[in-house]
């Protein structure tokens, strides 16, 4: 189990190294915040570890916080690319 865990665990860093490259270090590091609902949701379905009102009103918080983040950067980044256009009549 413990072998499993660690092979499982270097595969996931080669993965997420990769893939930083791909996606930038500020996109993946709003994802990284998800680790903790994966972990109780894989617990839950492979160990059937009951899940707590807790932990329920912090995966909504963690995936609240997640998707805002994203709808912010893909908001600031369509406002960025914008150039003012001036008019002909008004030069």
């Amino acid at each position: 189990m413990v072998g499993s865990a660690l092979l499982i665990q270097g595969l996931c860093a080669v993965i997420w190294n990769a893939q930083i490259r791909k996606v930038g270090a500020a996109k993946a590091s709003l994802f990284l915040n998800l680790q903790p609902f994966v972990a109780m949701i894989l617990g839950y379905i492979t160990l059937g570890t009951p899940i707590s009102l807790t932990q329920v009103a912090g995966s909504v918080l963690i995936i609240s916080g997640v998707v805002l983040a994203t709808m912010q950067g893909q908001r600031t980044r369509k406002t960025e690319g914008d150039t003012l256009k001036i008019s002909s009549a008004k030069r």
